[in-house]
Order: C-alpha cells, then sequence, then structure tokens
C-alpha cells in the first residue's frame, strides 16, 4: 500500500495536512463489501467539546467533497472538520486531520471504515472545542470513538460483484428457466416481453463457472446471450458465506 502525504488546498476550504491511501493493483481480490444507502449522524460530548459525526455514502472525489461542504454548511463555525472515505472502484482511502495534531483525527476515522470493511462512504467529524485540551491520545479516541458511534447507527448493506448478463430467452423456456435461477441464487432483475423474453441476469463473479458450464449445457436454442458487464449490487441477508455485518 503506497501512502502518499500532501500539505496543500483541499476540497477549496484551505490549507491543512491530508494523507491518501491507494491500495496496490496487484492485491488479493475481494469480491464484496458493506456500504450504506443514506446519510446517518451521531453526536457526543467528551470534556466539554461536542463532536458530531456525519457518514453518508460517496463513490467519487467529487461526491466526498461535496458531502464535506454540506457538512460544512449544517454545521457552521466549528474548530475542526475531520474526515476519512474509502473508495471502492478506485481502492483509494483518504483522510484529514483539519489542523489536530498529525494523525490524531483522520486516521482514526479512516480505521473505523477499514476496521468495519466499509467503501463507498466518507465519515466527517466536526469539533466544536469546548475549552479543555484532550491530548493526542484523547483525541484519537475521541475521532475514532465518534466515527465508531455513527457507524453503529448506520444500516449496513453487503455489496458484493455480479455478472449482470443481458439474455434473450424462449417463452417455452421461461419457467424451467427462473426455478433453475432460484435453485443457484441467481437474481433476475428484470424480464422485459415481447418477441422473446428479456432478462436481466445477476450471476456472483465467484460462481461464474457454475453458471457458464450450466449456459453451455442448456443454453442452446433457449438462451442467448446478448452481453454482460461487472457490476456490485446489495444482497440480501445469508446470501454470502459467512454474511455477519462486521
Amino acid at each position: 500500500m503506497a501512502v502518499l502525504w500532501v500539505d496543500g488546498f483541499d476540497c477549496f476550504w484551505g490549507v491543512h495536512r491530508l494523507w491518501e491511501e491507494r491500495v496496490d493493483a496487484d492485491m488479493a481480490e475481494v469480491e464484496s463489501f458493506w456500504s450504506l444507502g443514506e446519510r446517518v449522524e451521531a453526536e457526543q460530548i467528551i470534556n466539554k467539546s461536542t463532536f458530531v459525526a456525519v457518514v453518508s455514502p460517496v463513490r467519487s472525489p467529487r461526491e466526498a467533497c461535496e458531502h464535506l461542504r454540506r457538512v460544512r454548511g449544517d454545521y457552521p463555525k466549528a474548530r475542526h472538520y475531520v474526515y476519512a472515505y474509502r473508495l471502492w472502484d478506485s481502492r483509494a482511502e483518504k483522510a484529514s486531520d483539519d489542523g489536530e495534531p498529525q494523525g490524531t483525527g483522520g486516521r482514526p476515522v479512516l480505521d473505523a471504515l477499514a476496521h468495519r470493511q466499509v467503501w463507498d462512504a466518507q465519515i466527517v467529524v466536526v469539533r466544536y472545542f469546548g475549552g479543555v485540551l484532550l491530548g493526542t491520545g484523547g483525541l484519537a479516541r475521541a475521532y475514532g470513538g465518534t466515527a465508531r458511534l455513527v457507524l453503529d447507527k448506520a444500516v449496513l448493506h453487503r455489496m458484493a460483484e455480479f455478472w449482470l448478463f443481458s439474455l434473450q430467452i424462449s417463452y417455452g423456456f421461461l419457467d424451467e428457466f427462473r426455478a433453475v435461477c432460484g435453485r443457484h441464487q441467481w437474481l433476475i432483475e428484470a424480464e422485459t416481453f415481447g418477441e422473446h423474453v428479456l432478462v436481466a441476469l445477476a450471476v456472483p463473479v465467484v460462481g461464474e463457472s457454475v453458471w457458464a458450464s450450466w449456459l453451455a449445457e442448456n443454453g442452446h436454442g433457449r438462451v442467448l446471450c446478448l452481453g454482460k458487464e461487472r457490476v456490485f449490487r446489495a444482497v440480501p441477508p445469508g446470501y454470502l458465506e459467512n454474511d455477519v455485518t462486521p
């Protein structure tokens, strides 16, 4: 994992220390992760300082910047806006101490996301200074603890990598095809009826070989593959092995 330290302008809010980490391209492939669908907030007071954590789904640096801007607008005149985010597509992780001592803000927030295996999300922890210095250890515990608090409130969804196939299926084979999909937990996302039935089918990447074997043996003249793309989808609880919310 490469670590880049930068002092510069971030999201046009001013100069402060931030870092960005990017997971090496040859890392062991992970086929699923956890994310969330909506903004959630949590608050606690520690030694007269008020800490407010806001977590929101983000999928690009631009969305992260916009989320930070909204939080600044919602909580004006705070002393610090510490944040961290993780983006799945680019495997990028970024965090900012926003003026707090190095490593006492952004790193604990980032660690909270990483510990819960959460990607495509940003946490901003707002601090209203109450006049009592917390020390480096106290700051790290406060920022990390507030980040964990908001993740405890958030509803996390398991996101798994799928192949999304566009299929053309004969009417006479449709019922049997639906039954096969049910047995293998292949997800039919849409059906369009015309001269043939057009089906959008999601198959887990880890189970692609089973699908390919079935199609080769059973699809001739009945199932035509028109195309495919890799996507991520939220999956029902228990769909994946070891599917326990972290």
